[in-house]
């Protein structure tokens, strides 16, 4: 049990029968507390046959959130088939799993996922959406996809930030790191380039659009596409269009078009 976790057992209800090493039976119980300071209120419905444990109307409640699991899981095998609901859970619970979130990022999540296999190799497929703020921006994303063998396949994610939108479908490899997505932006506002670092200059107010299609890795990406600028610098205004690639540090301009 982590040292961080602090947890009550309110009520519990047993009916236990078979061996201390393999029990079978019943158990219903609720508790509260807090892990990291995060304070929690659990519920739970669990069924043990033989090597099957079956989970019903089990819940988990952070402040404003809650998620619900539903389904099996083998204590043998340690293979599972459960059905997770969440609703406004709060995205800093990450934290508690060791995930790093940016001091400025307030969000929550919402899903329907249902998730086979162990926990050492998992697939899942379902939806997810996060709303709330980053360094002040709204922003609220949607996506739908799986995840099975390292392999990520984004069906569509979209992402709503100020007035603009941009939508990535394709797919990504965790181990290699190897992907290759397609992104399409209308009316990005050219400040979010701020959140990942790029200064701009005041006078400087523009919205982009893009048709790109990105492979190979982080480190090392290879783009084609279409990308256009459009908006005014020191009070003058100005459209931009730029069609080409780039690969292994060579940029290839096909059109620059600036009036």
């Amino acid at each position: 049990i982590p040292k961080e976790l602090q947890a009550t057992i309110t009520t519990a209800q047993a009916t236990l029968y078979g061996s201390i090493k393999n029990p079978q039976g019943k158990l219903q119980l609720s508790a509260n507390g807090q892990y990291k300071q995060q304070p929690f209120v659990l519920s739970g419905d669990l069924t043990k046959t033989m090597d099957t444990v079956v989970i019903k109307n089990s819940s988990l409640t952070v402040m404003e959130g809650k998620a619900k699991i539903n389904g099996q899981f083998q204590t043998d095998s340690m293979q599972g088939n459960l059905n997770v609901s969440a609703n406004a859970m709060p995205l800093t619970l990450l934290e508690l799993a060791g995930v790093s979130l940016p001091d400025t990022l307030t969000a929550t999540i919402s899903t329907q996922l249902t998730l086979k296999g162990t926990l050492a190799k998992p697939s899942f497929r379902g939806i997810a959406s996060i709303q709330g703020h980053y360094q002040d921006i709204p922003f609220n994303t949607d996506a739908t996809g799986s995840y099975q063998d390292s392999n990520l396949q984004l069906e569509q994610l979209t992402l709503h930030a100020l007035e603009g939108e941009a939508q990535i479908r394709g797919a990504f490899h965790t181990d290699t790191l190897q992907g290759n997505l397609n992104i399409n932006a209308n009316a990005m506002p050219l400040t979010l380039l701020k959140l990942v670092g790029v200064s701009l200059p005041e006078t400087l107010m523009a919205t982009v659009n893009t048709q790109l299609n990105l492979k190979g890795t982080l480190a090392k990406p290879a783009i084609k596409g279409e990308v256009s600028i459009h908006g005014k610098y020191q009070d003058i205004p100005f459209n931009t269009d730029v069609t080409g690639s780039y690969h292994e540090s060579n940029i290839q301009l096909e059109r620059l078009r600036l009036h």
